[in-house]
């Protein structure tokens, strides 16, 4: 396992990336148009529909924790037609 901290992925400027999986719950209909919405936004890098209690699970790479907080709360979690998101800070990957 490699741990978040042990190598992290850098950007051209080198500054750390922080990743996050976010997983979003939306009004009966409205998955696929908010999959498409959610595509378009900067620091997205997957999204998918899934089935389950969540309707869409997201990858995010941002620079900090508070970058995170602002790229949900006010891109993905005021969308029209999200009911909820819960979201998954990476720390550890294989």
């Amino acid at each position: 396992m490699i741990r978040y901290e042990d190598k992290p992925k850098l950007k051209r400027n080198r500054r750390l990336i922080m990743q996050a999986i976010v997983y979003v719950r939306t009004d009966p209909g409205m998955a696929l148009d908010i999959l498409d919405e959610i595509a378009g936004i900067e620091g997205v890098k997957f999204t998918a529909a899934v089935t389950g209690r969540f309707d869409i699970i997201t990858r995010v790479e941002v620079e900090n924790l508070e970058e995170l907080g602002e790229k949900v709360v006010e891109e993905i979690h005021n969308l029209d037609g999200v009911r909820y998101t819960e979201t998954a800070p990476i720390v550890a990957r294989a």
